[in-house]
């Protein structure tokens, strides 16, 4: 079990943090530096997927790659039509599902900052540990710590990113 203590560096290095505790890698910052950069280049339309690939290319390991769960289903299929990566899945996928603790922990979830106590809206992953009938453990890269929260703020977390930001949710886990 890791101690989810790293604290982004950048802007942008939340997903970078989060795909490494979720392989069981700790994270640095020349890590982060690395996957920031891999992640702005590449597919012009999604970091995430930008970030992902280069953390595959760079990362992976025999019999294990990630899935990334899209929100939005037609969108999904654009991205499959267009992306194909050795261990990497591409799915439209039902956040809420995920949510309710129908699937495994941990996984990565993109989220609108803003519920979780920021001043702003803006776009950041964060990864879920855990999970009660009320209450999820989540590693915020961010705050480069973990803690509990309120599932219903984490739904509305979600909600957010794509009413008031304007983009999809995404989920990403291991698969083996």
């Amino acid at each position: 079990m890791h101690s989810y203590t790293y604290r982004q560096k950048s802007g942008q290095g939340c997903l970078a943090a989060c795909l490494a505790y979720l392989y069981g890698i700790k994270p640095d910052s020349s890590y982060e530096h690395y996957m920031v950069r891999a992640g702005l280049f590449g597919f012009r339309d999604n970091f995430a997927i930008n970030m992902t690939i280069a953390f595959l290319a760079r990362y992976r390991q025999a019999g294990k790659g990630l899935r990334l769960g899209f929100a939005h289903k037609r969108y999904a299929k654009l991205l499959q039509s267009k992306i194909s990566r050795s261990g990497m899945v591409i799915e439209p996928c039902n956040t809420q599902v995920w949510l309710q603790g129908k699937m495994s922990y941990p996984f990565v979830l993109y989220v609108d900052r803003y519920a979780l106590g920021a001043e702003y809206h803006y776009p950041h992953f964060i990864l879920v540990l855990t999970a009660t009938e009320k209450m999820l453990m989540i590693y915020d890269p961010w705050e480069g710590k973990c803690r509990r929260i309120q599932r219903t703020k984490i739904t509305k977390a979600v909600q957010l990113l794509r009413a008031h930001l304007r983009v999809c949710s995404v989920v990403i886990s291991v698969v083996h």
